[in-house]
């Protein structure tokens, strides 16, 4: 007597990856009375079934499940189920979002996308970041950054750089994270006065003696730029320029010099902010 064996998915599960086994039952659907074992057995399509196996398939692909009679009791119907007959079926396990890649995305990097020169480069701020964890496969999610016409390193120096966010998703049993693209903007740094160290002819102080002669060209100030973060660079000359008091700083007197305005670059200096007397 042919068999009729309904394959059917164990209640409460579902064909989308959730990190457990996807369990299928077998059931008769021809007599009542008649109690049959089943060895039931899995295997991916790809490698047929010379590769089955009882193991629960977990990850996405597409499988093959089969279900046969390995023993046989009840009513001597029972004798009308010959061993080893039995019946097959498809399913397949579909990938599926992170649970919080929705949220993380929607997010995406806010406003925390404006910063000040300070030598280090200046990744973007991922909110939510928190959020972001492997899969219950194990699989870690990571994000990388490239920007647009440059080398991520750029994003160190004063200037607005578009980017992309990309995750990167080596399992398959997750659908792929949209990027995330926005700016970042590098503020020059503006100096103060307590960055700047002032110079006397090559020396440190504030004082000069009469010469007869100009001596502005004796004056100037020096910074130490960044260096991934603090002021530690070798040092560079700033030039002055004087703003009280004659300007060839010939004569006895008081004089005021302040470093020249500028602005460019990875640094900046406000007019008449940075001053000092002579």
């Amino acid at each position: 007597m042919k068999v009729t064996i309904s394959l059917t998915m164990k209640e409460g599960q579902t064909n989308f990856y959730d990190g457990t086994g996807k369990e299928y039952v077998a059931s008769l659907q021809t007599a009542t009375g008649v109690q049959l074992k089943f060895e039931i057995k899995y295997w991916r399509e790809e490698d047929g079934e010379g590769f089955a196996t009882t193991a629960l398939p977990v990850n996405v692909g597409k499988y093959r499940v089969k279900a046969t009679i390995v023993d046989r009791e009840g009513t001597d119907d029972s004798n009308n189920y010959s061993i080893g007959s039995g019946a097959e079926t498809g399913f397949e396990i579909y990938s599926v979002d992170y649970d919080w890649a929705d949220a993380v995305i929607r997010a995406g990097f806010g406003d925390e996308t404006e910063f000040t020169y300070n030598g280090a480069v200046h990744e973007p701020i991922l909110k939510n970041a928190g959020m972001i964890a492997a899969g219950a496969d194990g699989v870690e999610v990571t994000v990388s950054y490239d920007v647009t016409g440059g080398d991520y390193d750029e994003l160190r120096n004063a200037g607005t750089y578009e980017y992309t966010a990309t995750f990167k998703v080596d399992s398959t049993n997750y659908n792929q994270i949209e990027p995330v693209v926005g700016t970042i903007t590098i503020n020059p740094y503006t100096l103060k006065a307590d960055d700047v160290t002032w110079i006397t002819n090559g020396e440190l102080g504030y004082s000069f003696v009469y010469a007869g002669k100009p001596q502005n060209d004796s004056v100037y100030a020096t910074y130490n730029p960044f260096v991934n973060g603090s002021m530690t660079g070798e040092a560079v000359r700033l030039e002055v320029s004087v703003v009280y008091g004659d300007a060839d700083f010939r004569d006895v007197g008081t004089y005021t010099f302040a470093v020249n305005a500028f602005t460019g670059g990875n640094y900046t200096v406000l007019n008449n902010s940075i001053t000092q007397q002579y």
